[in-house]
């Protein structure tokens, strides 16, 4: 089990670099595969070890030596957040029958989870959900319905449910309020591929807690701060898939034993 953990927790660190990259040249269209040691802020060369995860940041107390600019707190953050992740997957996802739990499937939730991490940064700090976390969703959908660690009808109706739900709510947004970015079609599709991964039901419990989770910082806590920048959504939203992805089926189950319903 020991070993377990390591080999999750080294292969979230190593990971963690690509996420990094994501995070920051994505929303911006910049090449993600070709390394460059550069600021982001300036696009300046700066020495390779400010991009080790984690400890660069930290050596380098948060800023590039040759330019002086602040580092993104993701470049700290992220790799703990992965590593955190790694090894609560060994920890929360067991080898029984009511999660039909393997190895793979421990890697698929895992891979799920860390995109979704992808999405709170970009979607936080720039208002843009990349279309390539939602293609990456889409094809550990596939794997979990091939894998059979998701019913195929439920996550193709979850999709649709889902997409075509949030489309006609911010259709009618735009409607009422005349402002195009009411819901912007990053959180729409985010929906719809989440769906269908998750199925209708965990979806539905993943938008029910990532609601409650927006309304409370939002609506309450960042509302002076944020105010004039508007509210990101699509955060909120991955952390309620990230919690239905690992308790989805024991809260739903715990829910209808409460109602009676077995």
């Amino acid at each position: 089990m020991l070993a377990r953990y390591l080999i999750y927790i080294g292969a979230a660190y190593l990971l963690s670099f690509i996420l990094i990259m994501m995070i920051y040249r994505l929303p911006r269209e910049k090449n993600v595969i070709k390394y460059q040691a550069a600021c982001d802020e300036c696009d300046n060369h700066v020495s390779w070890w400010h991009f080790i995860p984690l400890f660069g940041y930290l050596f380098s107390k948060g800023k590039y030596g040759e330019c002086g600019h602040k580092m993104s707190v993701s470049r700290l953050l992220v790799p703990i957040f992965a590593m955190g992740l790694a090894a609560f997957t060994v920890f929360q996802v067991k080898d029984c029958e009511a999660y039909n739990a393997t190895e793979m499937y421990r890697i698929i939730v895992l891979l799920f989870s860390l995109t979704m991490i992808i999405i709170i940064f970009t979607d936080f700090e720039t208002f843009i959900i990349p279309d390539t976390c939602h293609i990456i969703v889409i094809i550990l959908a596939i794997l979990a319905m091939v894998f059979e660690y998701t019913d195929v009808l439920w996550g193709i109706l979850g999709g649709v449910i889902f997409f075509v739900g949030f489309y006609v709510i911010a259709w009618i947004a735009i409607r009422k309020t005349g402002n195009k970015d009411a819901l912007g079609g990053g959180d729409i599709k985010l929906m719809g591929v989440c769906g269908l991964f998750l199925g209708a039901g965990r979806c539905l419990l993943g938008l029910i807690i990532g609601s409650l989770l927006g309304f409370i910082v939002e609506g309450i806590i960042l509302r002076k701060i944020r105010k004039e920048k508007g509210v990101a959504f699509g955060p909120y939203l991955a952390i309620g898939m990230i919690i239905a992805a690992y308790y989805g089926e024991a809260i739903i189950n715990a829910y209808n034993h409460l109602l009676g319903i077995d």
